[in-house]
């Protein structure tokens, strides 16, 4: 988050799990303050919006990149060929499996993409597209 607060230019659209805050306070409750601070600095800036709409898609509609740990989001997010930067680690992917659409050619933190170096590359993507469109 700290990259997006930084950052005044973009925008986060955050979408916590809806279970996430029941789950610490019940099954992890010495974070719980760390949450809330989270949740504190979130509501504190100016540029992060917090969506808790049962429906995924006009958050995935209006987005221009997705950062996410692995969850179905990312499977229904990549239909729109849109960048995504995925938490997870590659090596808990199964190179001999078959996905529906190639999950392998995503951003991943590990593989050195850090989420600066992601903004900033969706960013420049989009002023490219936008100096395409002025050039027409």
């Amino acid at each position: 988050m700290n990259s997006f607060i930084d950052n005044q230019d973009c925008i986060l659209i955050w979408r916590p799990h809806p279970l996430m805050e029941i789950t610490i306070k019940t099954m992890r409750p010495k974070m719980l303050d760390w949450y809330e601070s989270i949740i504190k600095r979130v509501n504190e800036s100016k540029n992060i919006i917090v969506d808790q709409n049962s429906d995924v898609y006009p958050s995935i509609a209006i987005s221009k990149a997705l950062i996410s740990d692995y969850s179905s989001v990312i499977f229904q997010y990549m239909i729109t060929e849109k960048s995504i930067l995925s938490m997870i680690k590659t090596e808990i992917l199964d190179n001999s499996s078959f996905y529906a659409v190639d999950y392998l050619e995503n951003y991943f933190l590990d593989k050195g993409v850090t989420v600066s170096e992601f903004i900033q590359m969706v960013w420049m993507m989009r002023y490219a597209l936008l100096l395409r469109f002025l050039d027409n």
